[in-house]
């Protein structure tokens, strides 16, 4: 049900509610199953499918998606915030060079458990990306509605139509399997050698 829908509800019961008082009645019963569905339906309403971005939102050409740590509130604060802006200045851009996405990990489950639409297709729709860095497994299973096993698939290719997706180690995976950033910088070189992508190289 969308925000409008359930306001429209709010309203007719209130209205409802409002009759049955005019009629002298001063409490209404109501089935328990009505009020969870109730409970329900407000929370799926108040989900906000936020995120942090840093970076230029003009940017066509490359998009890193990933997954906000719990409570953090700039891209590029603390280990994985530095070691991200390590990665991408050692691909030769600067931070404003291209656009960084973080959901909050709240609202990615809740879309994920609940089979809800990609909630970055409207982002990807304004910006027409031409390659996505996917950081971990969780943003290709939003993108392309399938599940996937992140070292299956780290490194190589997955066609998400009108872009391309270079998945790679979430930066947490990456702080604590050192080994696994030599695997990581590899794929990334096959972002830099794509054709179109500039850098400052």
């Amino acid at each position: 049900m969308s925000d409008q829908s359930f306001s429209k509800l709010l309203d007719s019961v209130e209205q409802y509610l409002e009759l049955e008082n005019c009629l002298g009645r001063e409490y209404v019963e109501v089935n328990s199953s009505i009020l969870e569905k109730l409970n329900e339906e407000e929370s799926s309403s108040e989900v906000n499918f936020s995120y942090i971005k840093e970076g230029n939102i003009n940017v066509h050409q490359l998009l890193f998606l990933g997954v906000a740590d719990k409570n953090q509130a700039s891209v590029y604060k603390g280990k994985t915030g530095i070691l991200l802006k390590k990665i991408v200045s050692a691909m030769g851009y600067k931070l404003q060079d291209i656009l960084v996405v973080l959901i909050n990990p709240s609202s990615l489950n809740f879309s994920l458990k609940n089979n809800l639409s990609n909630p970055f297709q409207s982002l990807i729709d304004n910006i027409s990306p031409k390659i996505i860095v996917s950081l971990g497994d969780k943003p290709i299973v939003s993108l392309i509605n399938k599940k996937i096993n992140i070292k299956q698939v780290q490194g190589k290719w997955i066609d998400g139509g009108k872009f391309k997706i270079m998945p790679i180690y979430d930066l947490q995976h990456m702080l604590q399997h050192v080994e696994s950033k030599k695997e990581t910088w590899k794929a990334l070189q096959e972002v830099i050698n794509i054709k179109g992508i500039s850098n400052n190289n």
